[in-house]
């Protein structure tokens, strides 16, 4: 974190904090900033900050929204197969209802 104690540091911290943004977390954002390396992600099993459920279920989501039907509905087979016997179960099938409504 940055101590500020008058116009000038606040103005080097906003520089660094610019240079931050703009060298490291944008370019970061922008590589995964689309759809398709979302589903690609989260099909490898790759969604830091994800549980297993989010990722699945935003999985799920994405590809009905996209309509990739045979894709989408394999996404809830897997979803539902994963879920059992989990804590995650119910809302698991609430969801799945919900998107295979979507997919009709």
């Amino acid at each position: 974190w940055w101590s500020v104690a008058d116009n000038e540091d606040a103005t080097l911290v906003c520089e660094q904090i610019l240079k931050g943004l703009s060298d490291f977390a944008l370019p970061k954002i922008k590589s995964i900033a689309s759809s398709e390396v979302l589903m690609k992600f989260w099909e490898e099993d790759i969604g830091q900050g994800l549980t297993e459920y989010e990722r699945r279920v935003y999985l799920a989501r994405l590809l009905v929204f996209e309509k990739r039907g045979e894709q989408a509905r394999a996404a809830l087979e897997s979803l539902e197969k994963a879920s059992i016997g989990r804590l995650w179960e119910k809302s698991a099938a609430v969801e799945i209802e919900k998107l295979r409504d979507r997919l009709r």
